[in-house]
């Protein structure tokens, strides 16, 4: 089923690169809704005017107020979604079954006069794909479904979320796109934490890959830490850890700091000089190094483990361990 748009805040993310905004907590909807005498939901998935002669200004303020119920929904007010919750067996939706909160965001910066075209194409694209049951809605700058979740797993979430990514590649070519998805909850009221989850996934994926990401909550892995750090503080850190060896690298043309992570990888010397195609003597020797640096990391699970985060903290980031060394 699909409904009309609602003008909500979407709120947009970047990559990091020499600065990262902070991921906040998105604001939805929150306007009263209207009070049609006799409210019904639009018949089918089309978006098409209905075929029981519906007048279309009755049909313009139903769709208004499905949409704002949904935005009620996946609001944080307990008291509106509960309401909400009340008024969606009048418009035909099953909230009895597990869902979860799909977002599929338009890459900033957007550009208001393609974005309404673009947006409509993205709604009919949602509703070929995500299923029958699901309830799909235009906001701002992305298009927000519920998904039926029956599969506490996210698997079922990934695969459509996959094949929504698919279709939005093949109709969708003059922007670019990210989907997130929230996880699965089995009470309605619930919906909210879904959508905050749909809308990190959304920032996270942007902060860590760039534009037109397709990212699950469940999936986010470290990154979901990474980005809720400061980011002054990431970099504190990476250079306290591992700091004197980028260094080192960049002023020596040395290969350090991969002789660290290849260690950390195998745990074996043997191996690990095997991986980097060199000598066990100089392997050996690098290690030697490391610790003449660093001081003794290597029997130190706590020393070891920081290495860990920050060496993949320095490769998949922007930081100032990327800056080129002072000449002079």
């Amino acid at each position: 089923m699909t409904v009309g748009t609602v003008r909500s805040s979407d709120a947009g993310g970047s990559r990091r690169s020499g600065g990262r905004r902070d991921v906040g907590s998105p604001q939805p909807q929150r306007s009263h809704p209207p009070d049609p005498t006799r409210p019904s939901p639009r018949s089918g998935r089309t978006g098409q005017t209905s075929s029981m002669g519906i007048p279309s200004d009755l049909e313009t303020l139903v769709d208004r107020y499905a949409t704002i119920t949904l935005e009620e929904l996946i609001s944080a007010d307990p008291g509106r979604a509960a309401e909400a919750v009340e008024r969606a067996a009048s418009l035909g939706w099953d909230l009895h079954r597990p869902r979860a909160v799909l977002l599929a965001s338009i890459d900033p910066p957007v550009d208001p006069d393609v974005a309404l075209q673009v947006l409509a194409t993205v709604s009919a694209a949602a509703r070929a794909t995500l299923g029958d049951d699901a309830i799909v809605w235009t906001r701002a700058t992305s298009v927000a479904a519920l998904l039926v979740a029956d599969d506490r797993s996210a698997a079922q979430r990934r695969l459509l979320a996959d094949a929504l990514r698919e279709e939005l590649d093949e109709r969708v070519r003059n922007v670019t796109l990210s989907i997130g998805v929230g996880r699965s909850v089995e009470d309605p009221l619930l919906l909210s934490s879904s959508f905050v989850d749909a809308h990190r996934a959304v920032e996270v994926g942007r902060w860590a890959k760039g534009r037109h990401v397709t990212e699950l909550y469940d999936e986010l892995g470290l990154e979901r830490l990474f980005a809720s750090v400061p980011e002054q503080d990431l970099h504190d850190f990476v250079l306290h850890a591992i700091g004197p060896l980028l260094d080192h690298d960049r002023r020596h043309g040395t290969e350090l700091v991969e002789t660290l992570s290849m260690w950390l990888e195998a745990r074996n010397m043997a191996e690990a000089a095997r991986q980097m195609f060199v000598h066990y003597n100089t392997f050996k020797n690098r290690l030697e190094r490391i610790e003449a640096i660093l001081g003794p990391v290597l029997s130190d699970p706590s020393r070891l483990l920081e290495c860990e985060v920050a060496i993949h903290v320095s490769r998949h980031y922007d930081g100032p361990w990327r800056t080129a060394p002072d000449e002079g």
